[in-house]
């Protein structure tokens, strides 16, 4: 089994932002995919604090990213939800919403459910 990554395009605009702040936020996010890989194909799961988005067997998990560049550990970097989408031999991870630790105010876990979902249907429907 392998992992597949989708792409950035559903956080496309969370990037946009974000690169404002963190000129090398897609070097982060790319570390970030290439541990999460490792540690998925040497493991065959993540953590259990999963969400179900469907019945298709989706799940949504939030990961921190530490921010090299600003010096910043996971702890004061930023968050993003990604989806695991499986398919018949393959994992597809998603990216589905990133934002700034200090923005966690703006972002309750309701908040990015709600994200996510509106997300999940764009990629669902492309």
């Amino acid at each position: 089994m392998t992992v597949i990554r989708y792409g950035d395009e559903l956080i496309a605009g969370d990037v946009k932002r974000l690169l404002k702040k963190y000129k090398n936020i897609t070097s982060d996010l790319n570390c970030s995919f290439d541990n999460f890989q490792n540690k998925y194909l040497l493991y065959h799961n993540t953590s259990d604090d999963s969400v179900y988005f469907d019945e298709l067997g989706i799940k949504g998990y939030e990961m921190k990213i530490a921010i090299k560049s600003h010096g910043l550990s996971k702890q004061h970097g930023c968050r993003l939800w990604y989806l695991l989408v499986p398919s018949e031999k393959d994992v597809i991870y998603l990216p589905a919403l990133l934002f700034d630790c200090r923005e966690e105010a703006a972002f309750p876990k309701r908040v990015c459910l709600e994200y996510i979902k509106r997300r999940l249907e764009i990629f669902k429907n492309s």
